[in-house]
């Protein structure tokens, strides 16, 4: 769900996925339930309600508040829009985009575990502009260095290249429906 919508002209680009939040409140949910049941404990309620009550209301306030703007790649203009703020927004050159990937693992008894993240970062084109209000970056948990460089490199093909470089299958072309 990185990529919103794909066409000739620009790619829109967001993380906000309010899908991955349910998906890991929901099977928690669901243990303490069948505990509850299977011990017949109410007490096993309480502890899942005091366990997962405070990441259900934060998932219902995501639901009622507006979805963040998406950060726009324009390819015809070769500059990037990025939404800073209600009415504010900045048009920054696709040449000064810089982007990291970073990949950390971990060892233990379960195992080794790989967390990564891609960062793309951005620079106020406005020279006037105050020290806190200088930069803006965006990650994105990619899950690795290999994802990370494969998401910044599907960005940077469209950009680059065109938007035949980006398969199809990850975004939806403006126009087309879900079925």
């Amino acid at each position: 769900n990185t990529i919103w919508r794909k066409n000739d002209v620009f790619v829109d680009i967001g993380n906000y996925s309010i899908g991955s939040a349910v998906m890991v409140i929901w099977p928690i949910l669901v243990i303490f339930l069948g505990l509850a049941y299977a011990l017949n404990d109410p007490d096993a309620l309480i502890v899942g309600a005091c366990i997962t009550g405070i990441p259900i209301l934060f998932v219902i306030q995501g639901l009622f508040r507006k979805v963040p703007l998406p950060v726009r790649f324009n390819r015809q203009r070769r500059e990037v829009c990025v939404p800073r703020g209600d009415d504010e927004y900045w048009i920054v050159p696709w040449e000064s985009v810089t982007a990291a990937a970073t990949q950390q693992s971990s060892v233990s008894q379960a195992g080794r575990t790989t967390m990564g993240l891609l960062i793309i970062g951005f620079e106020n084109p406005d020279p006037q502009a105050k020290d806190d209000n200088k930069h803006f970056s965006f990650g994105f948990n990619s899950g690795g260095g290999t994802t990370a460089m494969a998401l910044w490199e599907c960005i940077r093909s469209y950009m680059e290249i065109g938007p035949q470089a980006v398969p199809k299958a990850a975004a939806l072309n403006a126009g087309e429906s879900l079925r």
